[in-house]
């Protein structure tokens, strides 16, 4: 569908709708990073304002063993999240230079290809 068959049969290349879907697609792939970085630190903080409550309220009635089980959740879940949204950002970052690198190759390729006289 990127191809286009001209003239006396000659297969041309519709070079900005490739470049376009190319870009799409990246972006497409890389939302997902982007989602990862902004959702784990926010279950992470969810996971640790949950607990605290019936830590607070374990500290009312004495009860130690059950605030400290509490709070090692709460704090658990801290880590994992904020461990889960710099893995996301990490992989967006290399992925990001992957795909502009990809990309910028693509377009050398895709304007090595134009034949001449055309824009």
């Amino acid at each position: 569908e990127l191809l286009r068959r001209g003239r006396r049969g000659v297969v041309t290349l519709d070079r900005e709708e490739l470049l376009g879907e190319l870009e799409l697609a990246a972006a497409g792939r890389l939302a997902r990073l982007r989602v990862g970085l902004r959702l784990g630190p926010a279950l992470g903080l969810m996971g640790t304002l949950i607990p605290m409550g019936p830590a607070l309220m374990s500290i009312s009635r004495g009860d130690l063993a059950a605030m400290s089980q509490d709070l090692i959740i709460a704090f658990g879940t801290t880590v994992v999240g904020l461990l889960v949204g710099s893995i996301c950002y990490v992989m967006l970052v290399v992925r990001q230079q992957w795909y502009a690198r990809d990309l910028a190759r693509v377009e050398r390729l895709v304007e090595g290809a134009a034949p001449r006289g055309r824009p």
